[in-house]
């Protein structure tokens, strides 16, 4: 699984079985523009995903993985 995948559903909760597909894309739809639209994120200097985007005046931060 990749990172993002598993914060969405571990941090948004999206691991619990929905009644229907409509309340599950819902819930989905609202993880995402959370993320995207309110969640800051430390590797781009506490900014959102959307103001990052639209102003591109962010440094890019690579980090190392340790293996």
């Amino acid at each position: 699984m990749s990172y993002s995948y598993n914060l969405l559903f571990y941090e948004f909760g999206l691991l619990k079985t929905f009644p229907n597909l409509e309340q599950a894309q819902k819930m989905l739809k609202q993880a995402v523009n959370t993320y995207n639209n309110e969640r800051r994120h430390y590797s781009l200097e506490m900014k959102t995903l959307e103001f990052a985007h639209k102003n591109q005046i962010h440094e890019y931060k690579f980090y190392k993985l340790n293996s």
